[in-house]
């Protein structure tokens, strides 16, 4: 019905939830059926039920799209890291926002706004660099939003600005890229997994 309706967010709580304590209901059926020798009169109704419902989620998931947008330009391959990690995840990227979207496509699409931040100083022990990225995903239709974030990293070199800088993103790691984009996900399309 929340599918139907183009409602994300009540889709996404009730999928969570039948997903959650599906694995209880299924084994109470087994224990019946072990304990009666015969299924339940109900159980092919449940059967059924369940079995569109796991259909509806994966149609739902194969449809799922993450419009990954660069806001600051970064460095090295940061954007490509991102990409990656959407797709490890099992989801489909692109570089599309919310904004560039079609309106009947915003209920299956989700904006990871990936910022780059950089400062660069010349300190005591010669040039200094530090790279931290922000990543912010706001479900185009609804009010599903999450956020996660690469730690501070830092790079220092004793006279060259820019090996400091390309030291500081050398440590920004296609992992750390993960862990983040499943962070920043997990409040909208991952829905906790």
């Amino acid at each position: 019905m929340a599918r139907a309706g183009q409602d994300t967010g009540a889709f996404e709580t009730a999928a969570t939830e039948a997903i959650r304590i599906r694995p209880r209901i299924d084994s109470a059926f087994i224990v019946r059926r072990a304990v009666t020798g015969q299924p339940a009169p109900e159980e092919p109704e449940y059967v059924s039920a369940r079995n569109q419902l796991l259909a509806t989620i994966e149609e739902a998931r194969g449809r799922r799209v993450i419009g990954v947008v660069l806001k600051n330009a970064g460095g090295g391959q940061l954007a490509d890291f991102a990409a990656s990690a959407v797709r490890r995840l099992g989801l489909r990227p692109d570089s599309a926002g919310c904004a560039a979207r079609e309106k009947k496509d915003l209920t299956d699409a989700t904006q990871l706004d990936v910022s780059p931040e950089e400062r660069c100083t010349e300190g005591s022990l010669g040039e200094r660099c530090e790279v931290v990225v922000r990543l912010t995903a706001q479900a185009c239709a609804g009010s599903l939003h999450g956020a996660g974030t690469i730690a501070t990293v830092r790079g220092v070199h004793p006279s060259d600005r820019e090996k400091a800088r390309r030291s500081a993103w050398e440590k920004v790691t296609a992992q750390a890229v993960e862990a983040a984009v499943r962070d920043a996900l997990k409040g909208t399309v991952l829905g906790g997994e």
